[in-house]
């Protein structure tokens, strides 16, 4: 008995023994994710049971519970549910077209969704404000001059959910896309047969098979919506409609700032994702859906004749609403001593973009940090992603498993909820790094590290081991494999890391609006402080070249992912 008790730890341990450097890495790894990802969610739960001054206490929950507090929650869930069931109504249509009609220029359509899908929330909040706002929107004004009515108020409730279900709708087009292309067409040609008409087989066979990724769709959309933060904060704030991601940004911003307060929120927006989390589950588990087998096969395309002409205009109209029309507003405003006068050449300037980059201290440190933050993160995710990747996709013990799910355990928690754990857990020794760029750095790096863990891993699963193995054979060393070897051949995976990580540091808003002190400002939250002193056409500017630089690095890594010899 005492062997095997001895041996026990011994089994335990057994992924750190073997090759001595192997042993280490999984040990650094294991300390820079405890560090990143574990320390601040145990601070954001054990910080909602404190005061100020570290006195254990049931206080903040007391407060959270008040009648104030449950109407913000109440009106955030209505909100986010509301925005992601329009988005489901906005992208299934186009899904539907894309997918499985005859419909022309589906690349292009997918391309342009796309497109949308990677442009921040912040982005349609601003144009949406300088087209529909009451008194001065181009839209408005064109209305009264058209009618002698301004018909449209972006302040108001309805306003707030439009502008964020056009910003959901491409992930719900996403996810549903890619479950109608993945379904067996053997069913809706039985159905065919037996003289079923096209409504018919929509309602009855597909409609219930791609359920999963519309209910799916409808959670992750409500998920992102509870946590969303650009229009709750240009359109909701002034229409005083108060959400969590206000509320808590509210109070980290007053003096003194209520950290513990917000873990107690943060705990609650938590639990109200979990729920719905389970709830999804449970309802996915009371039906089969299955009807993807092991043989190649097209989707069945539906021909609509002359009908193609319309679903292909309600898509242009929805990638025009979504893509074309705020890309183009952003531009006029930006370019334009008075917004609201047009594209006139006594009107067009130039100025504003001076301004925007190098005319201020401040919009120009921006432009750094925020260059700062996404190499920084790009470099430190593909370097501690790589080993992740390689522990996943290799090994099936206990420890790549809890590695798997330490490393992902900030995507699926809402971003506001990790970000408080990062407050509370860095402005205190051992390590105090509350209003320095790091403290934003580490949260983006735990934060998007699963985006570059994803595509590696999936990179490393298609590469046979036995190229490795043979290379070791002949003497080649580790690093010298994984530099002659590996690397190359993850070279799509590596720009797909890349690309995701780089962007989603260059869009984010939520994290950097609750961690940002003066000096640590990237150009996002700059842009939002911007449109708050009332610089309108600089904020438009920095948004434009925010889009401009994403566009640019997206097209340089690609090119030089086609360069011979990469």
């Amino acid at each position: 008995m005492a062997a095997i008790a001895h041996r026990e730890p011994a089994r335990l341990l057994a992924p750190l023994h073997g090759r001595g450097l192997a042993g280490l890495g999984i040990i650094v790894i294991v300390a820079v994710l405890a560090v990143t990802v574990l320390y601040p969610m145990v601070w954001a739960f054990v910080g909602s049971f404190q005061t100020e001054d570290g006195v254990w206490t049931l206080a903040q929950y007391q407060r959270v519970f008040s009648p104030y507090y449950l109407r913000v929650m109440a009106t955030t869930l209505v909100y986010a549910a509301t925005s992601s069931f329009l988005a489901l109504l906005i992208a299934l249509p186009i899904a539907w077209s894309v997918a499985r009609t005859d419909v022309p220029a589906k690349h292009l359509i997918r391309a342009c969704v796309t497109i949308t899908f990677v442009m921040p929330p912040l982005f349609h909040a601003l144009a949406f404000v300088f087209l529909f706002q009451p008194q001065a929107g181009l839209i408005n004004n064109l209305s009264e001059f058209l009618f002698g009515i301004r018909p449209f108020n972006i302040y108001s409730f309805s306003g707030l959910v439009a502008v964020t279900a056009i910003g959901l709708s491409p992930q719900a087009f996403l996810l549903v896309d890619s479950a109608l292309r993945g379904v067996d067409p053997s069913l809706e040609e039985a159905a065919a047969v037996t003289g079923a008409s096209h409504l018919q087989i929509v309602r009855r066979i597909v409609l219930p098979v791609i359920l999963p990724a519309i209910l799916s769709s409808f959670v992750l959309g409500m998920i992102e919506g509870l946590g969303i933060f650009g229009p709750p904060a240009v359109i909701g704030i002034p229409a005083k409609i108060p959400v969590m991601s206000t509320q808590i940004f509210i109070e980290l911003s007053g003096s003194p700032p209520r950290i513990e307060f917000c873990a107690a929120l943060a705990i609650l927006f938590l639990g109200t994702s979990t729920l719905l989390l389970i709830v999804q589950d449970r309802l996915l588990r009371r039906g089969s859906f299955v009807t993807v087998t092991g043989q190649g096969f097209r989707p069945r395309q539906v021909r609509l004749r002359g009908w193609k002409w319309v679903a292909l205009g309600y898509v242009v109209s929805v990638l025009g609403i979504g893509l074309i029309l705020p890309t183009a507003i952003l531009v006029v405003v930006s370019v334009s001593r008075v917004w609201t006068d047009g594209l006139v050449p006594r009107n067009v300037t130039l100025d504003y973009y001076r301004a925007a980059l190098l005319g201020q201290e401040r919009t120009f440190q921006s432009l750094g940090n925020t260059l700062i933050l996404g190499l920084t993160t790009l470099v430190a995710t593909l370097a501690v992603g790589l080993p992740i990747a390689w522990i996943i996709a290799r090994r099936r013990d206990w420890m790549a498993k809890a590695i798997r799910l330490i490393a992902y355990l900030p995507l699926s928690v809402p971003a506001i909820v990790f970000t408080v754990g990062v407050v509370l857990a860095f402005i205190r020794p051992p390590v105090v790094l509350y209003g320095t760029l790091a403290i934003v750095a580490v949260c983006y790096f735990a934060r998007f590290l699963p985006f570059a863990v994803q595509p590696l891993s999936d990179g490393l699963r298609q590469i046979d081991a036995s190229l490795t193995e043979a290379a070791r054979v002949v003497g080649s060393g580790a690093f010298r494999t994984g530099t002659r070897i590996v690397l190359p051949l993850l070279k799509y995976s590596a720009v797909s890391t890349a690309m995701l990580v780089f962007v989603a540091c260059v869009r984010e808003i939520v994290s950097i609006a609750l961690l940002y002190s003066p000096g640590t400002e990237t150009m996002m939250i700059t842009a939002l402080l911007l449109w708050e002193e009332g610089q309108v056409q600089i904020t438009a500017a920095m948004v434009v070249f925010i889009l401009f630089l994403v566009t640019a690095f997206y097209a340089s890594v690609r090119l030089s992912a086609r360069r011979p010899g990469m």
